[in-house]
């Protein structure tokens, strides 16, 4: 299929998908637009994309439950699963197995505004507490549903920045 159909097919579901949802370029069904659209891409990466389209689903789904130390634990693992769809991209290797984001973010070259990168420092260093919490009323008390939403917020908006680099969108 030439990638100009491919391009169009994908323009055509993410209009579809927001007039639906009212939610621009999220999609319903990811596993399946990543693949139309990314056919020229590595398998790698468009498995890392799916991945990353997951984890905001269930971003999404703890935030609805309470599980707010959860979003912000999926949130990082979207943002590191993003950024490792570019590196492999990039490179044709498979990204380092880090969660560093920083590091990541490095690698990957993508030149972000101030506002997301001082959020993906943010989380970097949120995240370390949500995986070796001391102690989990403390954890759980210091990440309330308003702060876990913001978080989900902003790391749809990094997830949307890394998604439009150019290395994705062969």
């Amino acid at each position: 299929m030439p990638s100009r159909c491919i391009s169009h097919l994908s323009s055509f579901l993410l209009s579809a998908e927001e007039k639906i949802t009212g939610y621009p370029n999220k999609i319903s069904f990811p596993f399946l637009s990543n693949y139309i659209y990314n056919m020229t891409m590595n398998k790698e990466t468009i498995n890392w994309l799916d991945m990353v389209d997951y984890d905001i689903t269930t971003a999404e789904e703890m935030l609805k439950t309470g599980r707010y130390v959860y979003v912000i634990f999926m949130c990082h693992l979207a943002i590191e699963k993003a950024l490792k769809a570019v590196v492999c991209e990039a490179t044709n290797k498979f990204p380092p197995k880090t969660h560093d984001l920083i590091l990541l973010v490095t690698l990957s070259k993508i030149e972000f505004a101030d506002v997301l990168l001082d959020f993906i420092g943010k989380i970097n260093n949120v995240a370390i507490v949500t995986w070796y919490p001391e102690e989990l009323s403390k954890l759980v008390s210091s990440y309330p549903k308003e702060i876990a939403k913001q978080y989900l917020d902003k790391t749809l908006e990094a997830i949307r920045c890394i998604k439009q680099d150019p290395r994705l969108k062969r």
